[in-house]
């Protein structure tokens, strides 16, 4: 009997599609491609998707009539010979020109038998009139060099009619790099098959059957890295719990599906030395061949992440020059519960290398960390680890490790403890930070050896950042202002927290210029190696005085340069980025860039809720806010300000409490609600009547915004008119130009609205060109059609020469580039008639239904759901269906 007679059928045909099937039109698209190239190269680790995608584009081509074939390879089929047959076997149906006498070829056992066949397959090709597709799956299972040297002969010859798709887990020994000079080869790799927070959100939303909230799946897609294996894991763990919290929550190493999966799919086909060496190195974060030679003892770490990463093996590199590495999380600490059934002396030991490596490299934190975690004491190195983690502003790790740091007081601990101070200060523990700092200045005191200048200014500075977290702003300039005579005071770091301290200090006074001004004290002077905290918050509070100006361009550039800088290698668990973030997010917000909002501000929102200073904090929430109220998520829009107000009540800030109440007013207007205005209007009085001194003029501004806001919702236009004239004013004079030109611009409305037309023409003149300068687009859609009147009405004014008509036509076209310009008319419930399908459709999306189960429920196929679907948008006018839902519930339609 020949191998051929042998050869599997179900390796010739695909495997069946999933039930539950994401279409991703954009790898379809790139997969097209193929026709132009004689190889295509997917290429991944298991579970992105890989076979699930060829087979989609398999059938797409077959419905297209177009000659395709499919091969799946095992391990067993390593062999010249039975591939050849496979191929041959594959490929006889899609020609019909074969010869006779190869179709039925007997290939005979011969050392060279193979290349034979692919030289005479070549020569049978040449002559083919159309298009013939291969797709060959799972190519990670042959590494028979006679085999590879055979297909890099057939690619490097193939006649234009044949295209060859190969989805391996490892990247195939041919060579290929003729066929990227001949532009012959397109290549897909994990970075375009991971799933996209939108793919995942439509993905989840289908496959199941309870409704899932987006930040459920953004933070799913954050943990998995967009892994799809770990999606639909966390998914079936899902489904059998009635509450979606467990989305994220499941997939973690107790989940006996996950693991099973790792086991059985990932790490048993390993070498037990690669599977050992993955274990060892499991305690690691990130790694590099000398830590790991050092971890396990071995000379093999080059050799052994080189081979990790050519066969996917779920790594990462995080640095360009690709000297660091780091494992997938979820990879990692499946490995490590793995290396957890170990003795305990082993894994200690393991640690304690680690912990000797970083420590000869000077990188304390994490020396201290594995320390730490082999049980070792750390005094030794301690001090230098506290100042290396304050100059990064890793805040959390030395907050939670300020138990292990020797607590008695000495002349060689005051730096230390300062250090804690300061990091607890920034992690808005005020009690604990003045007990701290209480307890140094009596050392002091007692001690009759002075502090070293540099020392002494550190402890006054750092009381003054706890005055200034703890919104005691008066207090904390008194402290910090007289420590500018004593720059430079040797050190370059403390000389950077007194400018960044009193420039936040005078923004929350209200006085952008003299906060950049402070900056000029140590303008140049800068270690970028050892500065990278008082670098950020120098670009936070300088971004801040650039954007309270108007000058969005300088902020933006100058916080994006900064953040880039800080999150080189895209980690967006830093204090870095829940500090810069907000300000970025709330730009781009304003230039109608809504998509850019989730990447910034989603991945970081666990850090900005324990990181982010007064005016991030509610800049982050409110944005978030407006956001989902364009969505037309009115619930979530204030769930996300109420959230943001209990952190601000909790630390008492009150300056960010009066911006996050005045946002909520302001969302209970649009939606209708004055008495829950009203409310928040007399929440805010009160704050601005217990407010200190130094906090009126700030929270005063909010209060006479919003009281104007209602006002003019009151259409008591002349009374809103009124109390904007001041506050436009006392912006106008501190130079708060971007709050001054939302204010000019809403004076403007009221005026017209008061039929003052000639006078809000001129008030607004002076906004309109900022808000061209600056692409103000949200605040100019924030005055509603009035806008759009007030300019007809300036347009008439003008004269073909006058220079202001080009202002005009700028915003016009600013306005016209947006689907927002000239809002829907209002729907009333007495007007809108559903048909009874309609209603049941209607409210099975609201519990959360999808499409195959709305169609299961009423008995009508998912096309006719998508029929009933579309109706309902267009009469509710809504985009989506959480839209769609919110709408009805305003309509009361869903009780």
């Amino acid at each position: 009997m020949t191998p051929g007679s042998q050869l599997l059928l179900s390796k010739g045909i695909p495997p069946r599609l999933p039930e539950v099937l994401y279409e991703r039109g954009r790898l379809l698209q790139c997969l097209n491609r193929a026709e132009t190239a004689s190889l295509t190269l997917i290429c991944a680790a298991a579970g992105f998707g890989k076979t699930t995608l060829l087979t989609q584009w398999y059938q797409q081509r077959q419905q297209q009539g177009d000659a395709i074939g499919w091969l799946s390879l095992e391990k067993s089929d390593n062999a010249p010979r039975l591939f050849a047959y496979y191929l041959l076997d594959v490929l006889r149906p899609l020609y019909q020109g074969w010869s006779s006498t190869f179709s039925d070829a007997d290939i005979r056992e011969q050392p060279d038998a193979l290349s034979l066949f692919l030289i005479e397959l070549i020569n049978q090709l040449h002559y083919c009139p159309h298009p013939i597709y291969l797709v060959i799956d799972d190519y990670q299972n042959i590494y028979h060099s006679e085999i590879n040297n055979g297909m890099s002969y057939l690619l490097n010859h193939a006649p234009p009619s044949l295209h060859i798709i190969i989805g391996s887990r490892c990247r195939p020994k041919f060579e290929l790099s003729r066929l990227q000079m001949q532009e012959q080869l397109i290549e897909i790799g994990d970075g375009e098959l991971r799933f996209s927070l939108a793919e995942a959100q439509n993905y989840i939303t289908h496959a199941m059957t309870i409704p899932v909230h987006k930040w459920d799946i953004q933070h799913l897609v954050t943990m998995t890295e967009g892994w799809i294996a770990g999606m639909k894991i966390a998914a079936l763990a899902t489904e059998r719990r009635p509450d979606t919290q467990y989305l994220a929550k499941e997939l973690n190493v107790r989940s006996q599906t996950l693991t099973r999966y790792l086991e059985e799919v990932v790490f048993s086909p390993l070498p037990a030395e690669v599977f050992s060496f993955l274990m060892q190195t499991s305690i690691l974060n990130r790694l590099t061949p000398g830590l790991c030679n050092a971890v396990t003892g071995q000379n093999n770490g080059a050799e052994m992440l080189g081979w990790i990463a050519r066969n996917n093996l779920f790594i990462t590199a995080v640095d360009e020059s690709n000297f660091w590495f780091r494992y997938h999380p979820l990879i990692r600490d499946a490995l490590f519960s793995r290396l957890q059934q170990s003795p305990r002396l082993y894994i200690n030991q393991l640690h304690e290398r680690a912990s000797h490596w970083f420590a000869a490299e000077q990188q304390w934190p994490e020396a201290v960390r594995h320390a730490l975690a082999a049980g070792k004491p750390i005094a030794h190195h301690a001090e230098v680890s506290a100042q290396y983690l304050a100059e990064e502003g890793d805040i959390e790790t030395m907050v939670r490790w300020r138990h292990h740091f020797p607590v008695h007081l000495g002349t060689s601990q005051i730096e230390l403890q300062l250090n804690l101070a300061w990091a607890l200060a920034h992690r808005f523990r005020f009690n604990d930070a003045h007990q701290l700092l209480d307890t140094i200045e009596v050392w002091v005191t007692k001690n009759d050896k002075p502090l070293p200048h540099s020392t002494w200014v550190k402890l006054r500075v750092v009381r003054g950042i706890c005055e200034a977290f703890a919104d005691n702003i008066s207090g904390s300039i008194k402290i910090v202002e007289p420590l500018l005579q004593e720059i430079p005071c040797g050190d370059v770091w403390v000389d950077g927290l007194v400018c960044n301290i009193l420039s936040f200090c005078h923004l929350a006074a209200l006085r952008p210029q003299q906060a950049l001004d402070v900056q000029l004290y140590v303008a140049g002077n800068h270690e970028e190696s050892r500065n990278m905290f008082v670098n950020v918050y120098r670009a936070f509070v300088l971004a801040q005085g650039h954007l309270r100006q108007g000058n969005l361009q300088e902020a933006q550039y100058l916080t994006s340069q900064t953040l880039h800088y800080a999150e080189p290698y895209s980690d967006a668990n830093t204090s870095s980025g829940a500090t810069l973030a907000p300000i970025l997010a709330a730009i781009a917000w304003e230039h109608g860039e809504v998509e850019r909002i989730d990447d910034l501000l989603r991945p970081r929102l666990k850090m900005i809720d324990d990181f982010s200073p007064p005016e991030g904090l509610s800049r982050c929430y409110i944005v978030l806010a407006r956001q989902a109220l364009l969505r037309g998520e009115y619930d979530d829009s204030e769930s996300l300000l109420i959230h943001a107000e209990q952190l601000a009540a909790q630390r008492g800030w009150t300056r960010a409490l009066a911006p996050l109440l005045a946002e909520r007013l302001t969302l209970a207007l649009k939606t209708g609600n004055k008495s829950r205005a009203e409310n928040l209007l007399h929440q805010l009085q009160q704050l601005a009547q217990q407010s200190h001194a130094d906090q009126n003029s700030f929270i005063d501004g909010y209060w006479v915004l919003s009281q104007s806001r209602f006002m003019l919702a009151m259409h008591d236009d002349f009374a809103a008119a009124e109390r904007l004239y001041p506050l436009v004013n006392a912006q106008e004079h501190c130079g708060e130009w971007l709050s001054a030109v939302y204010s000019r611009l809403l004076l403007s409305i009221a005026l017209w609205r008061a039929d003052q037309k000639d006078l809000a023409a001129s008030v607004c003149k002076p906004a309109l060109q900022w808000a061209v300068q600056q692409n103000l687009l949200r605040s100019l859609l924030d005055m509603g059609p009035e806008l759009f009147l007030l300019l007809n009405h300036l347009h008439d004014q003008q004269t073909p020469q006058d220079t202001f008509t080009y202002v005009i036509h700028q915003i016009r076209s600013l306005l016209a580039a947006t689907e927002m310009n000239i809002p829907p008319k209002p729907i009333e419930a007495p007007q809108l008639k559903l048909t009874e399908r309609e209603h049941q459709t209607l409210h099975l999306i609201a519990e959360g239904h999808p499409n195959k189960s709305i169609a299961r429920s009423l008995g009508i196929s998912t096309e006719t759901v998508k029929w009933h679907l579309k109706h309902l948008y267009e009469k509710l006018q809504a985009n989506n269906r959480t839209q769609a839902v919110n709408q009805a519930r305003k309509l009361k339609l869903l009780s």
